[in-house]
């Protein structure tokens, strides 16, 4: 940080800002407010850190620096501010939204650091990977029930660790690519990459081929990053479309600048109140397999059909780590061909932060970016398992409110899907939730099973 002698031209160094140490990224935007705390933005990520009482720095004193809030990433940007005009500020204790971004305390950015909010472990690949869409409910739900049947917890001391090849980011000879060739390694400061990939994936999902690493430092999980081979289409399962349903939020949708281009980043809170900052893209051969063209999307019909892609999911408990391992996913791909186009679609400006299902009503959470004045919702319903799709659609009236509740009728159901928008062309949400796992044990020499019929719920 420098201070200039608006009189003398003289500039001083004060110091290095501590919250920005280590950094690369192109500060666009800076801004003051009516109590001297100084904003500044990074371009790549949209983060914005503040520090405190700008006025009274010495030189080397002592900064007080931290996040202030997440926005979207901008390549070119400035910023300015009344003078008189305060900024909101988070209170990390009160159960309130102080500063009316929809996050209230320890989910806020700005209270990161502060004592009270401790920084969980990110969620492992192992675990991650499958949320259900129609086609695989039970077939998901029955592979979580033989996990939990089983007592299944993946062990990473008896994992392996992955460590840099001498391979490593060198093209292949071959046609084929082998998935360790786009698994990025040693970019993380300080981390060891072990591998929990989950291969009971293989028998429920569309996916032909899997690895995953989780990322460690100092003994704590900080990332984990999926790679699948999938020869029919992208891969059928986001880490943002129904985990809302049970119990997870999302906290934030908006975009993260890689190599010029806007990826879709989210933040997603789980139920056992981990944070982790999302992005998910996929890769596919074109051009007679000489080059490769990456695909982004929010909803899964807007990926190329019927073709062969390599898909990423990427996640991580800090979004400048999530930036480093998606900067090099994209360099060891162009290692391999040459990305001759990306696809993108823009973040969805109306979308559910989470709901629940409760005996035939469906409440949901709605954040509302743009001021949009209508919601629109497409969906279709299962009463059972094997029961035909009942179709439904519906509006309601949107206020301006950042933040809304909603409650929608479906009766009693086994699976919901259903798309909400704001009637233009704007992205979309798609979420999806089906009934609990379940089972019968028929293994035991005296078990006769003599009848088996699957009837609706008609009561709670």
């Amino acid at each position: 940080m420098y201070r200039i002698n608006p009189a003398t031209g003289i500039v001083t160094d004060l110091a290095e800002v501590p919250i920005l140490s280590g950094y690369s990224y192109t500060y666009g935007a800076v801004y003051f407010d009516l109590s001297s705390r100084f904003y500044v933005s990074a371009n790549q990520t949209g983060t914005i850190f503040v520090i405190q009482s700008v006025q009274d720095l010495n030189v080397n004193d002592p900064m007080d620096s931290n996040l202030f809030a997440y926005g979207p990433s901008s390549s070119s940007n400035d910023g300015a501010r009344c003078p008189t005009a305060p900024v909101p500020q988070e209170i990390c204790d009160n159960g309130i939204d102080d500063d009316g971004d929809g996050l209230i305390d320890c989910d806020d950015p700005s209270c990161s650091g502060v004592m009270g909010c401790p920084e969980l472990e990110a969620s492992s690949g192992n675990e991650g990977g499958l949320e259900s869409n129609n086609r695989l409910s039970q077939k998901i739900n029955q592979r979580n029930y033989q996990r939990s049947k089983n007592n299944y917890v993946f062990n990473k001391e008896n994992a392996k660790v992955l460590e840099r090849a001498a391979s490593y980011s060198v093209k292949t000879r071959a046609s084929g690519f082998d998935l360790v060739n786009f698994m990025p390694i040693d970019i993380l400061s300080e981390t060891v990459a072990i591998e929990p990939t989950p291969q009971d994936l293989l028998n429920i999902t569309n996916a032909t081929e899997i690895l995953s690493v989780d990322y460690y430092r100092n003994n704590e999980r900080v990332a984990a990053l999926m790679i699948l081979k999938t020869e029919n289409g992208t891969y059928e399962h986001t880490k943002y479309i129904c985990n809302r349903l049970l119990g997870a939020e999302l906290l934030s949708v908006s975009t993260i600048e890689i190599n010029g281009q806007n990826f879709i980043k989210s933040i997603i809170k789980n139920p056992d109140g981990q944070i982790e900052f999302v992005l998910s893209l996929s890769a596919r051969l074109t051009n007679q397999e000489a080059n490769f063209s990456i695909e982004s999307h929010w909803n899964l019909d807007r990926y190329e059909d019927d073709t062969t892609f390599y898909n990423f999911q990427i996640w991580s408990n800090s979004i400048d780590d999530l930036y480093a391992l998606s900067t090099e996913v994209l360099r060891l791909i162009e290692v391999q061909r040459p990305i001759i186009d990306y696809n993108l679609s823009t973040p969805p400006p109306v979308f559910v932060k989470k709901g629940k299902y409760s005996n035939g009503v469906l409440s949901i959470e709605l954040v509302n970016s743009n001021n949009s004045t209508i919601l629109h919702l497409d969906g279709g319903v299962s009463k059972t398992e094997t029961s035909d799709i009942e179709y439904i659609s519906m509006d309601k009236p949107l206020s301006n409110e950042f933040l809304s509740s909603h409650s929608i009728d479906t009766g009693f159901i086994f699976d919901i899907g259903f798309r909400i928008s704001n009637g233009t062309n704007d992205t979309p949400d798609d979420l999806f939730i089906s009934d609990g796992p379940w089972g019968i044990d028929d293994f035991a020499s005296s078990a006769n099973v003599l009848s088996f019929k699957i009837t609706p719920t008609d009561e709670g």
